[in-house]
């Protein structure tokens, strides 16, 4: 209870992502059951990258640990490209 507590009242750090200049890979899974790939965090700029992993949940990189590390290491490839 103290776990779901601290999630449901922390602050919203969506501004931060916002705000970071640098290169944004984000990975979500197909089965989050707390966070819709449509409420996830945007992917508006040409520079961001978003990756789903199917049947991955809210931590892919649990769920789904080797897809989560394939998808991290093509990005950082496809940087030094």
């Amino acid at each position: 209870m103290a776990a779901l507590n601290a999630m449901a009242t922390r602050p919203d750090r969506a501004a931060v992502f916002a705000s970071f200049g640098g290169l944004r890979l984000v990975i979500h899974g197909t089965e989050d059951g707390l966070i819709p790939i449509s409420e996830a965090a945007p992917v508006t700029r040409t520079t961001d990258v978003r990756v789903i992993l199917e049947g991955a949940g809210h931590m892919p990189m649990w769920d789904a640990s080797e897809a989560t590390a394939e998808a991290i290491i093509a990005w950082t490839k496809a940087l030094r490209a």
